[in-house]
């Protein structure tokens, strides 16, 4: 586990940060798999 080698209070901060931004991390995931999909798509297209 990487929380092993980094302090706890850095460690709480970080996983602090990371949950209050979850919902934006998830939003840009989300619309990133997205672009993902729709290239994989045109490349089908493209080289079939």
């Amino acid at each position: 586990m990487i929380f092993e080698t980094v302090p706890s209070i850095y460690a709480q901060s970080l996983f602090d940060l990371t949950s209050a931004n979850m919902d934006n991390v998830a939003d840009e995931f989300e619309s990133l798999s997205g672009m993902i999909a729709s290239d994989t798509l045109l490349v089908k297209f493209f080289s079939s």
